[in-house]
């Protein structure tokens, strides 16, 4: 055969490799995306509440197996709605956003932070027990009151945690024991924490 007839055949396969290898790459680079958008809420940077469910289920899954304790924590930011009342959205979402780069600063890479509502905030701090849960925690509400100040943003923070030394039943069982904690404190005093740990059964501290 000519030459020139296996060199055009060379650049078909190469181009036709080439266009190939793109495709994938453009599939896996689109899938991430979709990915990214499901778990981050892009408002804070926090990881998004569906993502958050499934981590929580998976750290259950795993006491179950494995056990350690697991620290499930709920945060509500207290007089939220007077910020975009006074100040917009904008500044609202921007005190969203400095609320999650200090807790991502003060807790391990390990920890999960999600937004979980308009104005809540929710913590997975696997291997963490009690008194870690609460040292961890009164540092945490401590920087955060402190950058609220620094920066003006007339908010505090209530704050409810359950250590779970045993796996609760389900994921659900312990965020409404969470949920529940956070609105004690917001419907009390606000700007505090209450802890308990979970052994099948309520044990508050």
């Amino acid at each position: 055969s000519h030459p020139g007839i296996y060199v055009w055949n060379t650049l078909l396969q190469t181009l036709f490799f080439v266009i190939v290898t793109y495709l994938v790459a453009e599939v896996h680079r689109a899938r991430k995306e979709e990915q990214l958008l499901v778990r981050t809420d892009f408002v804070s940077g926090a990881v998004s509440r569906r993502y958050f469910d499934e981590l929580l289920q998976m750290e259950i899954d795993r006491t179950r197996r494995y056990p350690h304790p697991v620290t499930l924590v709920y945060i509500d930011v207290d007089n939220f709605k007077s910020v975009n009342d006074l100040f917009g959205h904008k500044m609202g979402d921007e005190v969203l956003r400095c609320i999650t780069k200090e807790l991502k600063s003060q807790l391990r890479t390990t920890d999960t932070i999600a937004r979980v509502g308009g104005d809540e905030f929710a913590l997975l701090l696997p291997s963490t027990n009690l008194p870690e849960a609460q040292a961890a925690l009164s540092k945490v509400r401590a920087r955060l009151q402190e950058e609220m100040r620094q920066r003006d943003f007339p908010v505090t923070f209530s704050m409810g945690s359950v250590t779970c030394l045993v796996p609760p039943s389900s994921a659900e069982q312990i965020i409404s024991v969470a949920d529940m904690l956070m609105y004690e404190v917001k419907n009390s005093t606000k700007d505090d924490i209450r802890f308990v740990t979970w052994e099948g059964t309520i044990k508050r501290h």
